[in-house]
Formats: C-alpha cells, structure tokens, sequence
C-alpha cells in the first residue's frame, strides 16, 4: 500500500483542519473590514456634521451681525464645497453668495493683506464694502435658506 492509502484518514483530517483554519480567518478578516468601513463611514458622518454646525454657526454670526458678509461668504462657500454634493445638493442654491466669493476671492487676507501699501488695501476696502451694498440683502436671504437645506430631513 502507498503512503496515501495508508493514512487517508489522517490527510483527510489535516486537510479538513487547515481549510477550517483558513476559514475562520477569512471570518476574522471579513468581521475586521466591516468593523473598518463602519468607524470610516461614522468619521465621514461626523466630519460632514461638524462642517454643517460650523457653517450654522457662522451664519448665525453673521445674522446677527458679530461676521461680516465677506468673511461668511468666503468660509461658507468653502465649507460648502467640502460637503458630499450628492447628499447636499448645494449647486445652484446659492447664485448670488457664488457670485459674490467669486468677486471677492482674489483679496488677499491675512500676511498677505499686511504686505500691501495702504493705497491698494483702502481700493480692496472700497470694492468689498461696494460689493457688500449690492449682494448683501440677497445674500442674507440665501444663507437662511441654507440654514433650512442644511437641516436633517
């Protein structure tokens, strides 16, 4: 008899044990990835609620008058583009405060805006607080829509 004839049983045993073995950590690895992709999607889920309670903050600021409509407009737009557009269909909600980042958005701020001569800063001045006269009732208006969309359905 041949070695295989002579211990079927055992090989078939091992064989039996390895492929169990194989499959409880194929269980394991399975049990890892979805515990994995839940604490990934909980920390998407919490990273867009922070943006959104950061964007109602500000514009609650700014209704309140306590930030100016510049800077709401350029933190808000940015935070807006953050969100996942697919659960907050945003585009097209907002023309006018678009509109209006996207006059302002080439003012330079903080270091940068220190580094200008005054001549220019007071012309940047100008145009903004121009700007602010013309969108600003318009823009009021749409963040306290935002404020709705923004709410959980």
């Amino acid at each position: 008899m041949t070695f295989v004839a002579e211990h079927f049983y055992l090989l078939v045993t091992l064989a039996f044990i390895v492929v169990a073995g194989l499959s409880g950590y194929a269980v394991y690895l399975l049990m890892a990835l979805r515990r994995q992709t839940r604490e990934k999607q909980r920390k998407i889920e919490q990273r867009e609620q922070d943006i959104i309670t950061s964007i109602i903050t500000i514009i609650q600021a700014t209704l309140q008058q306590q930030c100016g409509i510049s800077e709401a407009v350029l933190r808000v737009i940015n935070l807006c583009d953050l969100l996942d557009n697919e659960k907050y269909p945003l585009d097209g909600q907002l023309p006018e405060t678009r509109g209006f980042f996207e006059k302002i958005r080439h003012h330079p701020i903080l270091d940068a805006r220190k580094q200008l001569p005054k001549k220019t800063l007071q012309q940047l001045d100008i145009e903004r607080e121009e700007l602010e006269a013309q969108f600003e009732s318009k823009i009021v208006k749409e963040l306290q829509l935002l404020v709705t969309l923004l709410q959980p359905k």
